[in-house]
């Protein structure tokens, strides 16, 4: 399963505009910084290629939680832990790199030992405080930024600040007037019931937090937000509702309060009622540009070709993708693509259904598009049909239809010219009888 934990990206790079244009991207130095285990390496990005190439890594006392670069750009601030889902583990820290012209990362000053394992961080639009958000006990911790960058002492925060269960993202608005904790709550499980979710806001001025307002729809009951995003221009938040399956836009108020009630609420599965189990809405992010919202679904059951969920439904994006190949090779009572299902599934040798195949992949949010779609490679057995048997069948079939279509185009010709027919059949191969009859 991609988590944030064996997944962590951050667009940085030293001279990289957080809202620049692709085509302006292209002509500075891009990097991608992927945190698995206790590694963060990064990769050089050429975006007229669409290619990456791996550069140098860095560790991390513990597997790495979550990385946010600095407004600008020049230091990138990760947090890591030795725990993980279900258990807290017993070493939490902040360190601080500095990114160099390519990209390059570098320890800069001390790493900061947190109390607790920290699930998210994130910088302040001046780039003054590291905010991190901790999710059992619920709470968070802001730090300031010394002036060379490095993680300078922690701000001690009021005790009456309210609470919620589960925190799991802490960010400051583009006013930096205030600071967006979100909080997921918990599903009922084992007889334990539900752990109400909320969206807590924050007054923020010199690092310190103050009460300010909550969203609890129907006191947080059926209310799981995960992450939120913000929009460039225009006021809106969005919101990923995770527990629901939701897309919820808030408006933005100048003060940096959220109004109460949403804009907007949109399903994020094509067919809600028919949910498998521990199928969730994930990360959100807006484009720079503001014209689009991207937000993930993922499950905690790993998705492989024509398995099934533990509720017996059929997952829907390789539902899609079947039914994408069903419609290119396979139409409702071809008896013999029912006979051999490998049928159905484009060759090695058709490049634009292999094309369609990945395109198809990616928009489903199927992962494992080097998947080859035939079988070849041993990884895929539609029907439990038997590859090797069934191929040499086929090419048995085929070399009976060659000697008799090349039969019958000898014979055509031979009642015309006997003596030209014998020197052409010994000269001809099969193939080449199928196109000479053919045309």
């Amino acid at each position: 399963m991609l988590s944030r934990r064996t997944f962590s990206v951050m667009l940085a790079g030293g001279a990289a505009a957080p809202h620049g244009s692709l085509a302006q991207a292209a002509k500075q130095h891009m990097a991608f910084y992927s945190g698995v285990g206790t590694e963060l390496t990064r990769y050089a990005v050429d975006a007229d290629a669409c290619t990456l190439a791996k550069g140098g890594t860095v560790k991390m006392p513990g597997g790495i939680q979550y990385a946010w670069p600095s407004p600008s750009r020049k230091f990138l601030y990760v947090t890591s832990s030795t725990g993980g889902p279900g258990f807290s583990g017993n070493e939490h820290h902040l360190a601080a790199f500095a990114i160099g012209g390519d990209g390059e990362l570098t320890p800069h000053g001390e790493t900061v030992k947190l109390r607790w394992r920290p699930i998210h961080n994130s910088v302040d639009l001046n780039g003054e405080y590291v905010l991190v958000a901790y999710n059992f006990p619920a709470g968070f911790s802001v730090h300031r930024i010394k002036a060379d960058g490095g993680v300078g002492d922690e701000v001690a925060q009021p005790d009456n600040l309210e609470k919620g269960v589960y925190f799991h993202q802490i960010r400051t608005t583009p006013g930096n007037k205030s600071v967006i904790v979100v909080a997921r709550g918990n599903n009922p499980e084992g007889g334990k019931p539900e752990d109400p979710g909320s969206l807590h806001v924050y007054r923020f001025k010199n690092g310190l937090l103050s009460n300010m307002s909550k969203i609890q729809p129907d006191g947080g009951y059926g209310f799981g937000p995960r992450h939120l995003d913000i929009h460039p221009s225009q006021p809106w938040v969005y919101l990923s509702v995770e527990r629901q399956n939701k897309l919820i836009v808030y408006r933005l108020k100048s003060d940096g309060d959220l109004a109460s009630e949403p804009l907007f609420t949109r399903e994020t599965l094509a067919d809600p009622a028919h949910r498998f189990p521990v199928q969730s809405a994930g990360p959100i992010h807006v484009h720079p540009g503001g014209g689009f919202v991207y937000l993930g679904n993922r499950s905690g059951v790993a998705a492989k070709d024509g398995a099934r969920s533990r509720g017996g439904q059929r997952r829907q994006g390789v539902q899609r993708r079947r039914k994408q190949y069903r419609g290119v090779r396979h139409q409702p009572g071809d008896r013999r693509a029912d006979r051999h299902p490998a049928r159905r599934y484009p060759s090695r040798s058709s490049p634009h259904l292999l094309a369609r195949f990945c395109r198809q992949d990616a928009g489903g949010g199927v992962a494992g598009t080097d998947r080859d779609p035939t079988g070849r490679e041993g990884r895929y057995n539609p029907g439990g049909h038997d590859r090797v048997q069934g191929r040499r069948r086929r090419q048995a079939r085929f070399r009976a239809q060659i000697r008799s279509r090349c039969g019958q185009a000898h014979a055509m010709v031979e009642r015309d010219d006997p003596v030209g027919m014998s020197a052409h059949r010994r000269k001809t191969s099969p193939i080449a009888c199928v196109l000479l009859n053919r045309k």
